[in-house]
């Protein structure tokens, strides 16, 4: 089903998206069945600490791509009222009209292969958002303009972690300029039952997968974003 809200209201940039995150991740797993959810929240509010950033971005590329520098009041909120993961970045963009992409890959053999994607349309700037618990099982996307909030939620009811099975993840520190479509690692995450687990990194798994045919683990994961131009 689809659930479609909206919100108005001078609501401020950093504020709005925390709290977005927040209920995407409290109500990832509460219904059951396949389902894509998708929630536009249209704000008045301007973005304009992403707008003024923009113009100091490098030119090196058509996307600048960067994890969010949260300030110690912000960090503190999220670990106190979330238990899933919460990844946020900053970007960029030279067009005005965007799309954002998530894929989430598996470790099949010597190769990845995608589990799930979802894409969002975006603008020239905002802030990105992805929130999890296990990244197999389902995640969200988020991305906030100078237009308001879009907000994807997808579950994956399908392939919920086996009793005993626990799991272990890496995540990627991200600062860069890349054409339009490249795929950027952000995050491995292993699903074992054995008693020592050794983390991945995200980056050597998207360029290596074959390293790790023989790991021996239940699972392995990556999710991946890319910013692509909007196709008109």
């Amino acid at each position: 089903y689809n659930e479609l809200s909206e919100t108005k209201g001078d609501v401020r940039l950093r504020k709005a998206i925390l709290t977005v995150l927040l209920v995407g991740v409290l109500v990832l797993t509460a219904c059951s069945g396949a389902k894509q959810v998708y929630v536009s929240s249209d704000s008045q509010s301007a973005s304009s600490a992403a707008e003024a950033e923009s113009s100091s971005v490098p030119q090196m590329g058509k996307v600048h791509l960067e994890t969010a520098k949260l300030t110690e009041e912000e960090n503190r909120f999220l670990s106190l009222t979330t238990d899933g993961t919460v990844l946020l970045y900053d970007y960029t963009a030279e067009d005005t009209e965007t799309s954002v992409e998530l894929t989430c890959y598996e470790l099949a053999g010597t190769q990845l292969e995608v589990v799930n994607r979802i894409a969002i349309p975006a603008e020239k700037s905002g802030r990105i958002a992805v929130a999890y618990y296990h990244m197999v099982e389902g995640f969200r996307l988020a991305v906030e303009t100078s237009n308001g909030v879009k907000n994807m939620k997808l579950e994956n009811p399908d392939r919920k972690l086996s009793d005993g099975a626990a799991s272990v993840g890496a995540y990627v520190s991200v600062d860069e300029n890349d054409d339009y479509g490249k795929e950027i690692p952000l995050a491995s995450e292993i699903v074992s039952s054995k008693d020592s687990v050794q983390t991945i990194s995200a980056q050597e798994l998207w360029e290596h997968p074959e390293k790790y045919m023989d790991s021996g683990y239940e699972g392995v994961y990556l999710l991946t974003l890319s910013i692509t131009q909007k196709q008109t």
